[in-house]
């Protein structure tokens, strides 16, 4: 029986997405040695259990999974015909992006009534006003916003696309970001105010106004759409010479300035005299507050900061070092080291008792730090009992300002201790490891397999030390990908164990750990392969052979590759669920008849053509040998938890045996587009085309990522003259942003095209 589908949703073409690149699929295959007991091999042409390969780098990969999967032999012979075979015309094409949800699919349907190709992509959960927030987002925020929103419930979907409708520029980006990214617990909990999300973004704006080493840079805005963003340009003295300006990296900005969640507190109001969540004004906000307000006899940030001119001057360990000095001496002054009776997590608690240990004073530090618009984050060593800080300014630096540390991240070193893993916090809850800044290092990539050698996407492997028999202690963790692959930076001289976590089972059961690595080197790069014994979802598709009496009449020509993946995940600190977004990814893909899709869909053992299994991408040239509706079929219904983004591009020809290269030449030559006018346009334009014979056309609107705007003209055209009015809207009739876009004009025999402005 197949897999149940659990959650199915949708992309559309609305959504523009950034380009990105497709990770590698293959991998060496080295003999295994023995494992331990309950370790068994997952086939015999899988990679060993642990091996070293090498030296180490941050960021080092494993070049693709070890596990090997089916695929059955494409029918080169008959199915791969050539482009240009001059008996081939095109009837139609479509474009498509597809949001593929475990358990869901996307479907290219050929119908041979009407000749018709269609695309159909998995129901979409997203309402109506989400996606008209999503149209004034950012345009590289629309996936990750569009996941986002597919994990909330209707009433929570609608509450933030209307917060985003109701913003203003310039905060609308800053908005979006953080509702893209973070955790749908804490968005759909009672406690979290909304209206924190439009304070927190104005709030960057006022600082901003009063601080001299730091300025808010604004690329575009809402009104003109688009590629919009913003992030600080900051005057720094960090290499002791001159004073120069750099620009903060945009991701940087929007992660480590303006997210108002810093580790695993709740980003909400809080009561500082009880730390609990409290309505304002009684309520109050890290950000304005630490930046504002002082308690009586302490100082106010914002007035320790006027008229500072740098960012920080490169001194290490002192006090006298531009905007970071100042801080560091505001938080020696309104914090104390030491225990209460009380160990608060929220920064506006943290300042009203005066009194903290690191942890304390690591949350403080990187809330004030962000209230004065510098990128701060928060390192934490779990089994080193122990966590400071990092700032931004083209690296990240070490900063402890209770010790007056900066710039020194051998200290910890000489205090003796011992680090497995130290990771820092995203806004989202997300982690990764920044072990390497630390301690020497080692990297260890762990790859999950199912019993027979599948990749498991969305296990969580947990990185642990042993304390005493049976007990362990959790140093960090991660997610694996569509490879079955995640990746820690580990200290060294450690002896490491770990855990999986998945859907299909766990390993070892119960809350125990079993042996990844003894005593690890620095500068080894560790592979771990671990395959549990359960067994992935797998489609019952069989290949099928050629039929008799091939028809041979149309012929689909496909080309579609996964761009892009998310990968979910619990923080086993708060246990709130964090989607990271990475290039690359995998689904399974075939093509079958209609009575082959009735069985596959009935969950019933089915024949294909073209299998292909944990697929990054495909071109794939097929003649339909019957004239029956057919399917090519997108799948990620074998995954178990992550979603899949998918870009396309499907064309449908038929034969035409009447007609020779001279008469395909002259029909090309009259087909004609002339130039639309008004152009600029602001918006409405009429598009000019004449067609020398009958024939087919496809007129569409494009943007500039080429992706399909609206469709014009479609379908069998008569001779003649012919002028269509566009109305400057996309194909679900909202109004499309200032810029160029493409007006192109395909029929069987030729393809014409020319560029229009939009203006407002």
């Amino acid at each position: 029986m197949r897999l149940q589908i659990r959650m199915r949703f949708a992309l559309v073409g609305a959504l523009v997405l950034l380009i990105l690149a497709v990770l590698p699929t293959q991998a060496s295959d080295p003999a295994r040695p023995s494992a331990e007991p309950g370790d068994e091999a997952v086939r015999s042409t899988t990679g060993p259990s642990l091996i070293r390969t090498g030296p180490s780098e941050p960021g080092d990969d494993l070049e693709g999974s070890p596990a090997l999967h089916r695929q059955a032999e494409p029918l080169a012979s008959y199915f791969q015909l050539s482009e240009r075979d001059s008996l081939w015309m095109l009837l139609t094409s479509d474009t498509f992006w597809a949001y593929i949800p475990v358990g869901a699919t996307c479907v290219i349907r050929f119908e041979p009534v009407g000749d018709t190709l269609g695309v159909d992509l998995p129901p979409d959960p997203v309402v109506a006003l989400a996606y008209q927030a999503i149209g004034r987002a950012p345009s590289w925020l629309a996936v990750e916003l569009y996941d986002a929103f597919a994990r909330m419930d209707t009433l929570h979907q609608e509450t933030y696309a209307q917060i985003i409708l109701d913003a203003t520029d310039p905060v609308v980006d800053e908005i979006a970001f953080v509702v893209a990214h973070t955790a749908p617990q804490i968005l759909q909990s009672p406690n979290f105010y909304t209206g924190i999300l439009t304070e927190n973004a104005e709030d960057v704006y006022a600082h901003d106004a009063l601080l001299d080493y730091v300025a808010v840079v604004d690329y575009g805005s809402s009104a003109a759409g688009g590629d919009y963003y913003s992030t600080v340009r900051y005057r720094t003295a960090a290499d002791r010479g001159d004073t120069t300006e750099v620009e903060l990296p945009r991701e940087r900005y929007y992660w480590d300035i303006v997210h108002p969640k810093i580790t695993d507190e709740l980003p909400t109001y809080i009561n500082p005299a009880t730390g609990g969540a409290a309505d304002p004004p009684t309520g109050r906000f890290w950000r304005e507050f630490l930046f504002t307000h002082a308690d009586a006899g302490y100082p106010v940030l914002r007035d320790a900061l006027a008229g500072c001119l740098t960012l920080w001057e490169g001194g290490v360990d002192t006090k006298v070092n531009g905007a970071v000095g100042i801080l560091t001496q505001w938080i020696q002054d309104v914090l104390d080291f030491g225990s209460g009776s009380e160990r608060p997590i929220q920064p506006v608690r943290i300042y009203r008792l005066h009194l903290g240990r690191c942890g304390e004073h690591a949350d403080i530090t990187a809330a004030a730090a962000r209230s004065a618009l510098i990128a701060t984050n928060s390192p934490l060593s779990i089994v080193g009992d122990h966590t400071w800080n990092e700032f931004y300014d083209r690296r990240w630096v070490h900063w402890e300002p209770v010790n007056t540390y900066v710039d020194s991240p051998w200290h910890y070193e000489d205090w003796g201790k011992s680090f497995l893993g130290i990771f820092n916090w995203r806004g989202d809850d997300g982690t990764w490891t920044v072990t390497n800044r630390y301690t020497p290092y080692c990297t260890l990539t762990v790859v999950v397999t199912d019993t027979v050698g599948y990749p498991v996407d969305g296990a969580q492997v947990t990185i642990a030390r042993k304390l005493e028999p049976l007990i362990f202690q959790e140093s960090t963790w991660a997610s694996t990908d569509a490879r079955g692959v995640c990746q820690f930076l580990l200290g060294d001289e450690q002896d490491v164990f770990h855990r999986v976590d998945s859907e299909i089972g766990t390993f070892p059961p119960g809350p125990l750990y079993k042996p990844a690595v003894d005593s690890t080197l620095a500068g080894e790069h560790y592979v771990w392969t671990k395959a549990l014994d359960y067994y992935r979802p797998q489609l019952p598709v069989k290949p099928a052979g050629l039929p008799p009496g091939r028809q041979d009449d149309y012929q689909l020509r496909l080309t579609w590759e996964v761009a892009s993946e998310f990968v979910y995940g619990d923080n086993r600190i708060d246990h709130k669920t964090f989607s990271e977004h990475v290039s690359g990814g995998s689904v399974e893909f075939f093509i079958c008849d209609h009575a082959n899709y009735t069985a596959y869909s009935t969950s019933d053992s089915f024949y294909a053509y073209e299998i292909l299994e944990d697929a990054a991408s495909a071109e794939v040239t097929f003649t339909y040998p019957t004239d029956d509706a057919w399917y090519a079929v997108l799948s990620n219904e074998e995954h178990l938890v992550n979603s899949q983004v998918v870009r396309g591009t499907a064309e449908l020809y038929t034969r035409d045996v009447t007609r020779v290269a001279e008469d395909r030449v002259r029909d090309a030559l009259s087909v004609t587009l002339g130039p639309n006018l008004p152009n600029p346009c602001s918006p409405e334009t009429w598009i000019s085309y004449s067609l020398g014979s009958g024939t087919r056309v496809d007129l569409a609107v494009y943007d500039v990522t080429g992706r399909r705007v609206v469709t014009l003209a479609s379908g069998p055209m008569p001779a003649g003259e012919h002028r269509v009015r566009w109305d400057g809207r996309d194909v679900h009739g909202r109004a499309v942003a200032p810029g160029i876009y493409l007006c192109r004009l395909v029929t069987p025999e030729s393809r014409h095209s020319q560029k229009m402005v939009v203006v407002r």
